[in-house]
């Protein structure tokens, strides 16, 4: 219905981008990516100023496998407004994932800038610090994610693995062992 409906709103007026954007949306969530980046392209050829249109563009860029396109639409959306949250979280993991380590950390550093709550951000930055040989930013940003979920036991695995290239072995081994009590109680309550 929902379809049919943004049908007929775009056959009565082709000019506005809302129903561009929200077909394009429908068409993502039916998996249908190529039509999806069709109206997500032309509700931005209507309206270049509405962040959420290229965040979503960027979304199904990255279903097409077109990273550097997703990159580029992300980099748009920071370039209209540098505190873009889901842009520059977005971006982060991007940049991960094709191994620009440095760069991702700086957006993580800026998500956490504006939401210093956002553990995942915290869990983010804390992988790539550890890849990049930073065991004390990663260890700092380990203890904010177990600050506030005491009960994730991998952040615990994390933190001992930290702790032992640290030459913290003790406190390495209190962690392995939280960690393992932790995980097998989560089995059994499950």
């Amino acid at each position: 219905n929902a379809m049919a409906d943004l049908n007929k709103a775009i056959e009565i007026d082709p000019y506005t981008s809302h129903s561009f954007s929200a077909r394009g949306l429908l068409y993502f969530q039916q998996k249908d990516y190529n039509t999806a980046l069709a109206d997500l392209d032309e509700a931005i050829r209507l309206d270049p100023y509405i962040e959420g249109n290229f965040i979503n563009r960027g979304l199904i860029k990255y279903y097409l496998n077109d990273l550097r396109g997703a990159m580029a639409d992300y980099d748009r959306v920071i370039e209209m407004d540098e505190n873009n949250v889901i842009a520059r979280f977005n971006r982060g993991l991007l940049r991960a994932q094709v191994a620009d380590n440095n760069r991702a950390i700086r957006d993580f550093d800026k998500v956490i800038e504006l939401q210093p709550d956002n553990n995942i951000a915290y869990l983010n930055r804390a992988i790539l610090n550890n890849e990049i040989g930073n065991s004390a930013g990663a260890l700092d940003d380990i203890n904010m994610v177990l600050e506030a979920h005491p009960d994730f036991f991998s952040g615990y695995f994390m933190r001992s693995q930290l702790k032992r290239g640290l030459n913290d072995l003790q406190g390495a081994e209190r962690d392995y062992n939280l960690a393992r009590n932790l995980e097998a109680n989560a089995h059994t309550s499950s």
